[in-house]
């Protein structure tokens, strides 16, 4: 073949290759502008121990002891806001009486890390069980924790099994017979809607037995709650909490009142846990849920 043509051809080929580069270059480029951006690397995850530094617990019982408190408005409680009596007790506790120390120790038995989520550092627990099959193990703790979920201590699941008997004796619907107590609960006897006589059941009588997850015993802050419960008869708040419980009952709208008797609609029904736990029952029938699933679901709902 003559040189000049084969000189040619190379020429073609080459002005042909590059041709074809300048065609599919750009789409390359447009190509490798819509690949998605590579996932960020998840945050390490990383052991931490609870230890709050001597100075700031010395800096917190400095301040609470030199708290400037404001004076009590005379012949007042709460009606301005907190009791400065109470509010007062309660920082003594938190400057003289808590020992965070104790409870820092508690804490670090457990299994605590931090991470960082969206740009926040997040703090957890999460103690893991040697069995594959945790969650049965945790239903069954509770199963036997005095709330009588199986039935095992009284004859119905969640029945009281304490023999707990109102102080006072029920009443029929107005009130006619004073109570013999009126710091204690009385029971109300009415007519129901399909005509039947009904008395009220004080529901779960033993729950303050029920041990707790998160604390060693359901009293151990019972006297913190008293500080700040309900007043007491024949004090001038106890006058004034009933007349504000009345004034709040007697302005219910209909949709209020509508509201409150679905969640407290009277005996034998399931009580406002158990409305929560017929919504997950919904819920896991509509998205078919796995039975782990529906089990979590229900304890979530029931327990929120």
């Amino acid at each position: 073949m003559a040189p000049g043509f084969e000189k040619a051809k190379r020429t073609v080929w080459q002005c042909g290759s590059l041709l074809l580069v300048a065609l599919l270059l750009p789409s390359a480029i447009s190509l490798g502008q819509t690949q998605p951006p590579a996932k960020p690397e998840p945050a390490p995850i990383r052991p931490f121990k609870m230890h709050v530094p001597d100075r700031v617990l010395i800096d917190l019982r400095r301040r609470l002891a030199e708290a400037n408190w404001p004076d009590q408005l005379p012949g007042t409680t709460w009606e301005y806001g907190a009791d400065i009596k109470k509010v007062r007790e309660l920082a003594d506790y938190w400057q003289n009486g808590y020992d965070w120390r104790a409870q820092e120790a508690k804490i670090n038995q457990l299994d605590q890390f931090t991470t960082e989520i969206d740009g926040q550092q997040i703090y957890f627990i999460h103690q893991r069980s040697p069995r594959p099959d945790a969650i049965p193990l945790m239903l069954e703790y509770r199963h036997h924790d005095k709330s009588n979920q199986l039935g095992d201590l009284a004859q119905d699941p969640y029945s009281d099994w304490t023999g707990y008997a109102p102080v006072n004796t029920p009443s029929p619907v107005p009130v006619r017979a004073a109570p013999s107590d009126p710091n204690r609960w009385q029971p109300l006897t009415y007519v129901s809607s399909t005509g039947d006589l009904m008395t009220q059941r004080f529901v779960g009588a033993q729950w303050c037995d029920v041990t707790p997850l998160a604390r060693a015993k359901g009293d151990e802050y019972r006297w913190l709650t008293r500080l700040f419960g309900p007043a007491t008869y024949g004090s001038k708040e106890y006058q004034e909490q009933a007349e504000e419980l009345i004034a709040m009952s007697a302005a219910l709208s209909g949709k209020q009142k509508m509201i409150s008797e679905y969640w407290s609609d009277g005996p034998n029904s399931e009580q406002p846990p158990g409305h929560w736990a017929l919504f997950a029952q919904f819920v896991s029938a509509r998205d078919h849920h796995p039975h782990p699933r529906q089990m979590l679901c229900g304890w979530g709902a029931g327990s929120g």
